[in-house]
């Protein structure tokens, strides 16, 4: 057991003791990929790479899979659900580098115990590319949370976990999330899904990682705020980035400023802590976070 994530720990653990498994968080990647040492070490011994927890960015995923071989695979799921959801393979990543790059935006198809369906405001399903919730079904699932009803009754709808994320499935049955339902940003009574901002400021080679907030605007309620770790060795401005967004986003949708922060915040589990980054906006004023 080791306390903590430390890349150079890791490398070893791997190198030593010959792991051929392991789960982690694209943050974790990230940090692999960019350790100046890790060629030094010998991995050969990892046959697979799980991951999830939270939207890793398609340029650094071809990346990790370019330069460490198709051992990666990506699961979604909660626990209400067992943490059996949707699973995107290894050879699913591979053909995707070589013949559909938008796929690595996919987190996959549901395993054969889920079912899932994508779901509007009055439970209705919706079709391919529509957005809505994603809702979960199977004999894995929980029965409800430990004496908290009213909290089960809207999770648990018709036998449906309602996962709180957003997205859309494609006509091949392949989910893609857009959001967290308490992450979208309301800016002039428009949606913008955070995710898709943070995919695109991630695709500058400059931009080691990237989130998407709203933050208070006295004319638009909301103001999409971009906020960028940059890569080691490299430089970009803020007009630089806000330009690159130009013409890859809807003017609703492009951020209005760019901040540079030296470090994101992470939970417990490595996760980028977009609440934490939040709360510093919206402190003492009325939003839902």
């Amino acid at each position: 057991m080791t306390s903590g994530f430390n890349p150079e720990e890791f490398f070893k653990l791997v190198q030593d003791e010959k792991i051929t498994w392991t789960f982690l968080v694209p943050t974790m990647i990230y940090t692999i990929l960019d350790y100046p040492k890790r060629k030094e070490y010998d991995l050969k011994s990892l046959r697979t790479i799980l991951y999830g927890a939270a939207p890793i960015s398609p340029r650094r995923l071809e990346q990790a899979v370019t330069e460490m071989g198709p051992i990666f695979m990506q699961g979604f799921a909660q626990m209400e659900i067992a943490t059996q959801g949707t699973i995107l393979t290894k050879k699913e990543h591979w053909d995707a580098i070589r013949n559909q790059k938008d796929r690595l935006k996919s987190c996959g198809r549901p395993v054969l115990i889920c079912q899932m369906k994508v779901v509007d405001e009055q439970n209705k399903e919706l079709g391919p590319g529509a957005i809505g919730e994603v809702t979960a079904r199977g004999p894995h699932m929980m029965k409800g949370y430990w004496r908290k009803e009213e909290e089960t009754k809207k999770t648990v709808v018709d036998g449906w976990i309602h996962t709180g994320d957003l997205g859309y499935m494609d006509g091949e049955g392949y989910l893609y999330l857009v959001d967290r339902k308490n992450d979208v940003i309301i800016t002039g009574g428009m949606s913008v899904f955070s995710v898709e901002v943070e995919n695109v400021l991630s695709q500058h080679l400059a931009v080691a990682e990237a989130i998407a907030i709203g933050i208070p605007d006295e004319k638009w309620g909301e103001m999409v705020l971009g906020i960028v770790v940059k890569a080691v060795g490299r430089e970009a401005s803020e007009s630089e980035l806000l330009e690159y967004c130009r013409d890859k986003l809807a003017a609703y949708q492009r951020p209005k400023r760019i901040e540079f922060y030296d470090a994101l915040p992470r939970t417990v589990y490595g996760k980028l802590d977009k609440k934490a980054v939040k709360k510093r906006y919206w402190e003492g004023r009325d939003r839902m976070i």
